[in-house]
């Protein structure tokens, strides 16, 4: 990878605080993505996009507790990556028990670590105790109990953007004819025609 340590982020955090918002957003700033990655094969994917040439290829990787047999090899893995001098960044994205516990009943899924008979405020607090390492070495902490998503994206470019947040807006402007019907993928369609 490349010097600066923002070429290989990874993002983790509570379940339901907005790891797949993230995750999007570290798309659009040009990453390359890969989500529920067991840590245990973090360093053989950068070995091998070195190997292909794609050393400059910056990386964001989400790891959580879903799949807890290799989530505990995380702290372990990134002290083997450090070791070894590759630079990188830990996003945590965090939030309130009580707003992780609206989401997941709002979306009417069942959190990531319930076993048969728990609440979901017994599996996040289960899921803290196993993310507390984490959290702690962890760069960069985000708290998204009273963040929209729109706003989760902007602190993300805010810290990880190299670019200005122009460089995310495209406007693509272009003329029709209603006989052919408007486009399709138009955001806002201006009828001109009275001109």
């Amino acid at each position: 990878m490349g010097e600066s340590a923002s070429d290989l982020v990874i993002i983790s955090g509570m379940s339901g605080a907005g790891r797949t918002e993230a995750m999007h957003a570290f798309e659009d700033l040009g990453y390359f993505c890969i989500d529920n990655l067991p840590a245990c094969l973090i360093g053989d994917l950068i070995a091998s996009m070195e190997r292909r040439g794609d050393g400059e290829t910056r990386l964001a990787v989400v790891c959580d507790a879903r799949n807890q047999e290799f989530f505990v090899d995380l702290v372990d893995e990134l002290a083997t990556l450090r070791e070894e001098g590759r630079a990188y960044r830990v996003l945590f994205l965090d939030a309130s028990d009580d707003k992780l516990v609206a989401r997941y009943k709002a979306s009417r899924r069942r959190h990531p670590l319930c076993s048969e008979g728990m609440t979901i405020a017994q599996g996040i607090v289960q899921e803290r105790a196993l993310l507390y390492r984490l959290r702690e070495m962890s760069q960069d902490v985000i708290d998204t109990t009273d963040l929209l998503p729109m706003q989760l994206r902007k602190r993300i470019r805010d810290i990880f953007s190299v670019g200005t947040d122009r460089d995310g807006l495209a406007v693509t402007v272009y003329s029709f004819g209603f006989k052919h019907g408007a486009p399709i993928d138009a955001d806002i369609v201006i009828d001109v025609r009275f001109l």
